[in-house]
Order: structure tokens, then sequence, then C-alpha cells
């Protein structure tokens, strides 16, 4: 099990090449996906062992989210989870299926995230970064589930502590200017393939 570390500074070069990733490919998709202009802030990259995730999702504790789930396989090693409040998600479902409102979640509701989800995650992230990198990266099919943050959380960090003692996250919220929809995304890497990233960008 590889244990390798990061420094404030590729952590910082991270956090630019995830900006210029996000700004270009995932805010315009969401965007298109809203009808409306979207903007974005990155809320931090951070390199934690597992227990440190504990005091990411703390903000969230026992609040119920709809959350879309992703994870890779190929050249990189990638888990990324989507996942909004409930009155967000509705509203987003609604937008999606050309509805006023909806006041609860139904199978063509849930369909509708999951591939909101996907176009943003897969569609878009993994596009720029396969796309700026050359990495060859296979993604699975969008799990979809209605569950508290600490449990929605905890397929994407088995599949990235299986290979690592620490981890790196990235934390972004995308919003709707006039909607307000906002969407919460946790991008998790081990470490070995943000240096990946990181030396693409220096040759690229």
């Amino acid at each position: 099990m590889e244990n390798i570390s990061i420094s404030k500074q590729e952590l910082v070069d991270l956090n630019d090449i995830f900006s210029s990733f996000i700004k270009s490919k995932t805010v315009p998709a969401f965007s298109m996906l809203i009808g409306e202009e979207a903007k974005y802030s990155i809320r931090g990259v951070r390199e934690m062992n597992l227990r440190g995730v504990d005091d990411v999702v703390l903000p969230y504790m026992n609040e119920e989210m709809y959350g879309v789930y992703l994870k890779t396989e190929g050249d990189m090693r990638i888990s990324m989870l989507c996942f909004m409040m409930e009155k967000q998600a509705l509203k987003l479902a609604a937008k999606l299926n050309g509805k006023d409102s909806m006041e609860s979640l139904d199978q063509m509701g849930r369909s509708s995230l999951a591939e909101a989800g996907n176009i943003l995650l897969a569609g878009s992230f993994l596009n720029a970064i396969s796309n700026s990198t050359g990495f060859r990266i296979d993604c699975s099919a969008p799990g979809f589930a209605i569950e508290t943050l600490n449990t929605l959380i905890e397929d994407p960090l088995a599949e990235i502590s299986a290979h690592t003692n620490s981890l790196v996250l990235a934390e972004v919220d995308i919003f709707g200017v006039k909607c307000g929809i906002t969407i919460h995304l946790f991008l998790i890497f081990t470490t070995e393939d943000t240096k990946k990233i990181l030396s693409k960008g220096e040759t690229g």
C-alpha cells in the first residue's frame, strides 16, 4: 500500500488545474442542464487520511442527501460524489424534466439526476482530465442513492482507501446564478494519481 505525501505548493497547483477543468468543462455543462448562467467555487483541495474525512462531512451531519456516485479504472483511480439537499434535488429534477416543480422524486426524476451527475462528472470533469493528460480513464455507470453524507461517501472512500493510506479530496460547489440550485462535488484521488496529473501539467 503506497504512502506518498504531497506538498502545500502541489496542492495549490492542483487547485489551479482542477479549477481550469471545472471552469472550462463542468460549469458550462451544468449551465446547459439548468438553462442559465452557473458559477463555481472550490472550497478546498487537501490531503488527508480517512479520519480526516469526518471533518469534511461534519457540516452536513445527519442531513439526508441525494447523491450520484461514479468510480474509475484504467490509468487513474478516482472516486466522485455529486450530492445535494432534497430541496435542491427536487428543483433540479423539475428543471431536467420540464416541470415547474416536483413534490417528490419519482423514477424519472431519479434517472434524470443520475444522468445529470454522469454528465457533470464523467462527461465533463473526467474528459477534461483525460484530454489534458492522455490517460485512459474508464468510468463506471452512475449510482444513485438518498442517504446521509456519511453513508453516501462510504463506497467512494472504500474504493480509494483499498489502495492508499492517504487521499486527496477536492470540494467543489456549482450553482445556478438565478435559480439558486446548488450541487456539491467531492472528487477523491489517490495521492499517487494527483502526482500524475501534476507531472502532466508541468510537461503540458
